[in-house]
């Protein structure tokens, strides 16, 4: 556009020089004008445009100058946790070492799991009457300590292994006082396991070997309660 203007003005100095026609040569020079302010305004807006693009050019840049600060920042923070991570998995996978146990004699550790027990901490109460039993076979409070194994595994649901255990209370100490209870456990702990029968035949054992105890009573009780 600017290259036709130059032509036009060109021609205009021409026509100035040659013609005698006022009229003509103003009216080329309206045009020249008017041509002249279409540029100036073309420039104008072509500026202004440019203006918006280098605006946005720059804004471009400071963006992806941030992300770019930012992915830096995350990626020192994520070699800081992982460096973090390793530390505590070798902590965690460093082997401890059990504290020293104070020493209790045989009356203050069957005390001891019995308290456990009765808190309801059945797994240390079990330990605790197992570890009696093997440091105290002989005292006069074996066949309870033997008997409360079997009610730690009953609470635990393990009723298997407090069968074993009930069992175990009535073949070692065959004249406990504990050995009705034991029975008793042994027939609930069957129905627990869903066997009738072998409930119905413990519960039966204990009216007809112990008649008088408040363990018989409670046995008939559980008979009533088994579908026939």
């Amino acid at each position: 556009m600017q290259q036709q203007l130059d032509v036009m003005q060109q021609q205009l100095a021409t026509i100035q020089q040659q013609s005698s026609d006022r009229g003509q040569v103003e009216r080329l020079e309206a045009t020249v004008a008017q041509a002249q302010e279409q540029l100036l305004k073309g420039r104008a807006d072509a500026e202004a445009d440019l203006r918006v693009l280098l605006g946005r050019i720059e804004a471009l840049a400071a963006s992806v100058q941030e992300s770019t600060i930012a992915v830096k920042d995350v990626s020192e923070e994520t070699a800081a946790l992982r460096r973090a991570i390793v530390e505590l998995q070798a902590i965690v996978d460093r082997p401890v070492q059990p504290a020293p146990s104070p020493t209790l004699s045989g009356s203050e550790a069957y005390e001891a799991a019995l308290q456990a027990f009765q808190n309801a901490d059945y797994r240390t109460a079990l330990r605790g009457f197992t570890a009696f039993l093997e440091g105290n076979p002989d005292s006069a409070t074996a066949d309870n300590a033997l008997y409360w194994t079997g009610e730690c595994h009953f609470s635990l649901r393990e009723f298997r292994g407090a069968i074993r255990q009930f069992t175990a209370v009535r073949q070692r100490y065959p004249a406990s006082e504990k050995v009705p209870s034991a029975l008793l456990r042994t027939g609930k702990a069957y129905l627990e396991l869903g066997d009738g029968e072998q409930a119905t035949s413990a519960f039966r054992s204990v009216m007809a070997d112990y008649p008088r105890s408040d363990e018989a009573i409670l046995a008939q009780r559980e008979l009533r309660e088994i579908p026939s």
